[in-house]
């Protein structure tokens, strides 16, 4: 499953500082739904760092975000760069 992106989200990093991210789109990838962000502060959108966290659900259906080991954030970007090839540049 893959949808567009869902506008800027607002996350507290580890030290409790705002990080403003683009959401890209939702990503399914061995059977769990990871998100695909940007820095919204990057201005060179050709030269944008991807951020991959995996999306938690509990059980009042509230979300929740955890960072994802390298082989699955490359997995996850693989498809997000097959899908999206037309829309961004990945060189």
């Amino acid at each position: 499953m893959t949808c567009e992106g869902k506008g800027r989200v607002t996350f507290l990093d580890e030290y409790g500082t705002e990080c403003d991210l683009e959401h890209l789109a939702t990503v399914e990838f061995q059977g769990r739904e990871y998100a695909v962000f940007v820095p919204c502060d990057e201005t060179d959108r050709d030269e944008q760092e991807v951020i991959i966290l995996q999306i938690l659900v509990d059980d009042e259906g509230e979300e929740s975000y955890c960072t994802v080991e390298d082989d699955i954030s490359e997995g996850v970007f693989n498809i997000f760069r097959s899908v999206y090839a037309e829309e961004y540049n990945f060189n």
